[in-house]
Order: C-alpha cells, then sequence, then structure tokens
C-alpha cells in the first residue's frame, strides 16, 4: 500500500519535473487510497479474512462481526470513534497478538485479558532481595538476573526474547553460576521476543534433537486453508550446556515466544515446568497497513503441541502447578520457587540444604 510518506515524496517528484512525469502518474503512483471510514473498515475486516490464522479455534463468527461493526464503522463521524469500533471488533477475537494502532493520543488497542484476569504470581522484587540478596548480578542488556539461589542451585530470570545479541550472554552466567547441580530458568512476565532467542535459550538446556511443536501458515482465503504442519525441533547448541535438573518457572504473562520456549523445554526428560499456566498466545504476528496510515498485526500461523493440540487461548498447563498467594509474598516467601527447589532437590544429585 502506499503510506502517506511515500504518496509526499512522489509528490515533490511530480513538482520538480512535471514534464517528465506528465501522463504518467496514474502509472506511478497508482490507485490513491481511500481513507473513508467505510473504506478503512472494509480494508480491515478482509485482511483479517485472508491473513489471520486462529479462526479455526476462535468461537467467533467473523462474518456476523462484519455485519455487526461495518454499519458502526460508517457512521463514525471522528477519528477516535472509528478507532474505538475497530478496536472493538479485533478485541472479540480475545488474542493478545491482534492490536490496532493509530497515530497520536490513539495510540494502539489490543486484548490484554489472558493476563490480567489472573493472579501475577511474581514478585521480582521479593526473588533479588530474599533469594539472590548481594549475589544478584544483572546483565544481557537488563534481560537476565542471575545469582545462586542455594549451594549448587543457579536461578537465571529471562525478562524477555526481544532484540539482538544478548543470547551468547547466557554463556557467562552458566560459567559464574558453576559448579551447578541444577538450574532455575524463571521466565514469568516474560511477554516475548524473537523466537530466534528464546530457542537459543532452549538449545543450551537441550539433549538431543526433540520435537516441540507444529506450525502451520494460512495460505488460502478459507480460514482452513493452511500448509501441512511443519516441525518445530529444537537441537542442542552453544558453548554451554546444562543438562542436568532443571526447573522452569512460569505465570500467564509469559506469551509469544516465551511459551515457545515453554514447549521446548517441557519436552526434555530433566525439565520439569512449574508455577502457573502460559498466556496462551503462540502466533507469529504479520503486520499490515490500512487505507488512512493505521497499521495493525495478526497472527498468520497456528502452532500445536508434540500431539498436535492447539494451545491458542489455552496456554501450556505446568508439571507442577503453584500459586503465589498473597501472604506468601509477606512472609517473604516465593512459593513456586520454593516448590522448584523441593522438586530439584527429589534428584540425588542435587544437594539437600543445610539443617538449620
Amino acid at each position: 500500500m502506499t503510506t502517506r510518506r511515500t504518496r509526499a515524496a512522489l509528490t515533490s517528484l511530480l513538482l520538480v519535473a512535471p514534464v517528465a512525469l506528465a501522463g504518467c502518474d496514474g502509472w506511478l503512483l497508482g490507485a490513491d487510497p481511500d481513507p473513508t471510514p467505510t473504506a478503512v473498515f472494509h480494508g480491515l475486516w478482509k485482511e483479517m479474512d485472508r491473513y489471520y490464522a486462529h479462526f479455526v479455534v476462535k468461537e467467533v463468527d467473523w462474518a456476523a462481526a462484519g455485519r455487526k461493526f461495518g454499519p458502526l464503522a460508517a457512521a463514525a463521524g471522528t477519528e477516535p470513534e472509528l478507532f474505538a469500533v475497530l478496536c472493538s471488533m479485533l478485541e472479540s477475537l480475545q488474542d493478545g497478538h491482534v492490536n490496532l494502532y493509530a497515530f497520536g493520543d490513539l495510540g494502539s488497542c489490543g486484548y490484554s485479558g489472558w493476563y490480567d484476569r489472573y493472579p501475577r504470581n511474581f514478585e521480582p522484587e521479593l526473588i533479588k532481595h530474599t533469594y539472590l540478596g548481594q549475589d544478584a548480578a544483572v546483565t544481557g542488556g537488563g534481560r537476565l538476573t542471575y545469582g545462586p539461589v542455594a549451594p549448587g542451585i543457579g536461578y537465571i530470570h529471562v525478562a524477555d526474547f526481544g532484540g539482538e545479541g544478548w543470547i551468547d550472554d547466557v554463556d557467562q552466567v552458566l560459567a559464574d553460576l558453576a559448579p551447578l547441580h541444577a538450574l532455575i530458568i524463571d521466565v514469568r512476565d516474560n511477554g516475548g521476543g524473537s523466537s530466534r532467542n528464546s530457542d537459543a535459550l532452549a538449545a543450551r538446556i537441550t539433549d538431543r534433537p526433540r520435537l516441540n511443536s507444529y506450525v502451520r501458515f494460512r495460505n488460502g482465503p478459507a480460514h482452513h486453508d493452511f500448509t501441512p504442519p511443519a516441525p518445530r525441533i529444537v537441537e542442542p547448541a552453544g558453548p554451554s550446556r546444562f543438562t542436568g535438573p532443571v526447573a522452569v518457572l512460569t505465570n500467564r504473562r509469559c506469551f509469544s515466544a516465551c511459551e515457545g520456549f515453554v514447549l521446548a523445554a517441557r519436552v526434555l526428560p530433566h525439565v520439569n515446568i512449574v508455577g502457573d499456566t502460559t498466556g496462551g498466545g503462540l502466533g507469529n504476528p504479520l503486520f499490515r497497513e490500512l487505507p488512512n496510515g493505521w497499521s495493525f498485526r495478526a497472527p498468520v500461523w497456528l502452532q500445536t503441541d508434540p500431539d498436535d493440540r492447539p494451545l491458542e487461548g489455552v496456554g501450556i498447563f505446568p508439571h507442577l502447578p503453584v500459586q503465589l498467594e498473597v501472604g506468601d509474598v509477606v512472609r517473604g516467601r516465593d512459593t513456586i520457587l520454593d516448590a522448584a527447589l523441593a522438586e530439584l532437590r527429589k534428584d540425588p544429585t542435587v544437594p539437600s540444604p543445610a539443617p538449620d
């Protein structure tokens, strides 16, 4: 699509060389986008209808949504009114990877029920002050907080999987924590980022190549048109790897690439997932532009677990479900971390705590 910036640049070209370009503006510019509310609405509805991958798992009648919200969009007299109508239609999908982006004060909108309807189950300051104390260290551009939480047991919190160039810091962290008998990887509140980073972290605790999920891409006009399932396999990689007992801590705010990491970790026989169910959003979003210059994103793949079960809107259930209650925080305990420590110590190679 032609953006406002592109149209402005091409208009300048026409002013500088009107003779050379006379009669060619239709070929050069193409049809000018129609920014009317009706055109913007239909642009969004049609693009979602064509590319969105999760209609097959969402209980939403998209045609009915078009009939409901189309007249409301046509009647919108201002940009904020149109924005509100489009946001309401998209939020009916209840998908954390579906967002609308506008300009200025309108900002963006999206569905947050995947996490804000549930307990947080994480208090990072409690970890730093009570469990890590003076041994707490930070690296990876602030993404990795780590230290020993007990003799022979290391702890790493991964804040997100965004950015580039930091994943190799995990190797230094593992070296700093050595000698290790067990490892806790905390991905609570990790909203995702790049699957390249999440796969690279999983590779450092992987013993051999293992299937962890399948992905299918939308590839046709019908909501059930998909490519054949492609297996996702994470292989051992990186100069430093740990394949002893591992616990991965999760909560509802583990989302997207974070869930990709959990999928890869949960198939490893030496790993236990401890905490709450993850957010349930594994789509790979595509960004598109609307006729008025606004943009949106929507998932274009459907990811399923190794048994080919969809996890969208469901999440990944932990091996050991544990909740963090308010009373636990008040008394200075993270019951999810404590449960992970207890689980790790069931392995005879992991030291038991010293008697009081």
